[in-house]
């Protein structure tokens, strides 16, 4: 089944336009500087908080949506945001995704996608167990059930796609089609306020800028 998507998927790529790949290229975010790590925030609480996350001495905003990547420096951080304090090892040249929960923080370590390919990333931000992500009409697995707050991946190619979320065999979200990049990563993210699932999507880690 799994071959089968990526066979499909190779042949819509033959037929898409580069015009559009290369369109798409200023969602992206470029890699960071000498001696730092580009790192994004995530708050996954009800009611997120206005008070900033810290990662060393760093100040970074929170959103209920993924914000934009800012350089830290690298090094070992003390990571802290009301409630929790951790340290964490940050390495230069790298991406993260930092997630602010209640009374935890966990910081997710972006995989740098294949240089011929899209990568497409579930991050399952939730309580909900067994989140997977399908095909848009919900008849191809590419990412298999996932816990809470794991992350995994599935390299595709490159082209315009949607897709769908599920809890078992129930359907949470849609991901409205969107032209994935060679070389980039694209990430779905599932956060639950109370019993409401919420679907977003973010731009990742690029090898081209």
């Amino acid at each position: 089944m799994r071959k089968s998507i990526l066979t499909t998927l190779t042949t819509a790529a033959l037929l898409s336009s580069p015009s559009s790949i290369i369109a798409q290229d200023n969602l992206y975010p470029p890699p960071p500087p000498a001696g730092a790590a580009s790192v994004r925030v995530v708050d996954v609480r009800a009611k997120p908080s206005k008070v900033p996350v810290k990662v060393g001495e760093k100040a970074l905003n929170t959103s209920a949506e993924p914000t934009r990547f800012t350089y830290v420096d690298q090094g070992d951080k003390q990571v802290s945001s009301p409630g929790f304090s951790a340290s964490r090892k940050i390495v230069a040249g790298q991406f993260y995704t930092l997630m602010v929960g209640n009374r935890t923080s966990v910081l997710y370590h972006e995989q740098k996608p294949p240089l011929t390919q899209a990568l497409v990333v579930l991050y399952n931000l939730s309580l909900l167990p067994d989140v997977s992500l399908k095909t848009d009409d919900g008849t191809t697995t590419v990412i298999e059930p996932q816990k809470p707050f794991q992350v995994a991946s599935q390299p595709v190619n490159p082209l315009k796609a949607g897709f769908s979320v599920y809890q078992g065999d129930t359907k949470i979200g849609d991901v409205p089609a969107a032209q994935l990049q060679r070389g980039a990563s694209f990430g779905i993210f599932v956060m639950s306020s109370g019993s409401t699932p919420r679907v977003v999507t973010a731009p990742g880690p690029s090898l081209s800028r």
